[in-house]
């Protein structure tokens, strides 16, 4: 059986929903509301997953998957549905009606049937766009045929909005179930590593068993190893949003290098793990700082010098450059070039427009610009982190950022 978590408490009604659509031909309306990444595009695949296991579900149902992103007018939603439907055939016989009409017409050709025919379950990603097409035509055509069609008809709308029912127009409310499922991002770390095994396990129908076979053994070994538990505690304590989780276990498969998947490898390595945890989390003024010139980055460790020394966090670009001065004073390498007052004050106002260093005064001081307080907005740990980080740094550059004394 494919790895994958059984979200109980979660889809539990949207499965019994479905079921009910599939197998006693009932027609249906329910909205997933949550925040992003709670998992509402989970638990539908996971639902579907269920019902495509199930004997008597599978083959007797069609699913239409519409996003609001995407269709942004109901004529592309229209031409989409009768593209999913293969029913494009159809479309031509409904080119000289007006769009309501075509659109009815196309409904009444799939929902023509009696309960015993195949259900047909709407998708709606991104369910609040729909609401601002004009007339809501599209979704009132929809909830009218939950009411009156003869083919079960199941409605599944997925929104961050939770005042998604009050932008639906007056006659639509009467016709929409409110009925809604809340998530939201409340995993328990259990339920979180079991997402992991599942996003990062092959299915059943892999074709190479012995491989199969070792991935699986090998994704445990991954998910017992204490370096790799702990990250995943750490990502979710931070939050366990469920994108963020998906982007980390994108990053580590890419790691992978498949044009060499054999019975050998490659298979999954906690090394590469912890190299993809720190690429997708790693800090974006870190990230930054490693850009700037060589004099630049001699400034702002500096700066760090001078609060770790001083005990203010309040500086003028004269403190730093006596403290620059100084360093370069020291050094007794020529790896280091010394610059003049001017070059200086040039790249100290550049790491003001980069917003490390802030203005105290927001800039509208009428204080001579070398007598102007800043305020250094990087902290310790970020500043060695770019200088250990910053290609073909001089070696006392990285001593003097990494002294502790």
């Amino acid at each position: 059986m494919d790895a994958r978590i059984t979200l109980t408490r979660r889809d539990r009604e949207l499965c019994t929903l479905l079921e009910q659509t599939v197998l006693n031909g009932e027609r249906h309306s329910l909205l997933l509301v949550g925040p992003r990444g709670s998992g509402k595009s989970w638990v539908v695949e996971d639902t579907f997953r269920k019902l495509s296991l199930n004997p008597k579900c599978k083959g007797n149902f069609i699913k239409v998957y519409l996003n609001g992103l995407i269709h942004t007018d109901d004529r592309l939603a229209l031409l989409d549905i009768a593209h999913q439907l293969q029913v494009e055939a159809n479309m031509d016989e409904s080119l000289h009606l007006s769009y309501a009409s075509a659109l009815n017409y196309l409904l009444t050709t799939v929902c023509s049937g009696s309960q015993a025919s195949k259900s047909v379950i709407f998708i709606l990603d991104s369910f609040d766009l729909f609401t601002h097409h004009k007339n809501q035509m599209l979704l009132c055509n929809l909830f009218d045929f939950t009411r009156s069609a003869n083919t079960p008809i199941a409605i599944i709308g997925l929104t961050r909005r939770l005042d998604v029912s009050e932008m639906l127009e007056k006659r639509l409310r009467s016709r929409y179930s409110h009925r809604q499922i809340l998530l939201l991002c409340d995993y328990s770390f259990e339920e979180y590593m079991d997402i992991s095994r599942s996003l990062l396990s092959l299915p059943d129908s892999f074709t190479d068993k012995a491989y199969l076979k070792e991935w699986r053994r090998h994704l445990e070994e991954l998910l017992k190893n204490p370096k790799v538990v702990a990250v995943l505690k750490k990502q979710h304590a931070i939050s366990p949003n469920l994108h963020i989780l998906k982007s980390l276990l994108s990053v580590f498969v890419q790691m992978l290098p498949v044009c060499k998947l054999g019975i050998s490898g490659p298979f999954l390595d906690p090394v590469h793990f912890l190299f993809a945890y720190s690429m997708v989390n790693q800090d974006s003024m870190s990230v930054m700082l490693r850009g700037v010139s060589i004099l630049e980055l001699c400034l702002v460790v500096a700066m760090k010098n001078l609060v770790k020394h001083t005990g203010t966090e309040t500086l003028n670009f004269e403190m730093v450059y006596d403290e620059y001065r100084r360093f370069t004073n020291q050094v007794s390498s020529h790896a280091v070039e010394f610059f003049s007052k001017p070059v200086a004050m040039k790249a100290f106002e550049h790491l003001i427009s980069l917003e490390f260093v802030y203005p105290e005064d927001g800039g509208s001081s009428y204080t001579q610009r070398e007598y102007q307080p800043v305020v250094l907005l990087l902290m310790e740990g970020q500043i060695e982190q770019a200088v250990l980080s910053y290609p073909n740094c001089p070696t006392d550059v990285v001593q003097w950022a990494t002294n502790k004394n």
